[in-house]
Parts: structure tokens; sequence; C-alpha cells
């Protein structure tokens, strides 16, 4: 399953835990676009940072060159 943006983000809200369970326990890709658009956002909390890698930690991170990720967040 591919994971959009948006779903990530409310997967890191109290209320759609559910979300955050379901998406670790099924097999799952994330864009390495997705990383930029939510690592990168200029108002993530630390808790939503975290939870956020846990995620990506648990999914295949579908690649773009990583020199591109990691501008793309810094200019984020």
């Amino acid at each position: 399953m591919l994971l959009d943006s948006n779903i990530l983000i409310y997967a890191t809200q109290p209320e759609h835990e559910f979300l955050h369970d379901f998406i670790l326990e099924h097999p799952t890709m994330i864009s390495a676009i997705n990383v930029i658009e939510t690592i990168g956002f200029h108002k993530i909390s630390p808790l939503e940072k975290s939870v956020l890698e846990d995620l990506f930690a648990a999914a295949e991170i579908l690649p773009i060159s990583s020199a591109v990720v990691d501008q793309a967040v810094a200019l984020r």
C-alpha cells in the first residue's frame, strides 16, 4: 500500500491512533517526497516527528536521490 502525506499526518494524531497501528501492521510504501512534505514541515512538533520516523522505519521508502531529499528538506 502506498501512503499519502495526509494519511501519515493523521497517523501522528492521538484521535487517529488506529491509523498508526494499521500502518505498522501492514506492508507499506512511502515516497521520499512524503518524507520531505512531513518531516520538512516547519511547524512539526517533536512528538509528530518521532511518530513519523517510526512509520518511515517500518515502511519501504521509494527513493529519489538523497541529495535531492536533503536539499528539499533544508529549503522547506
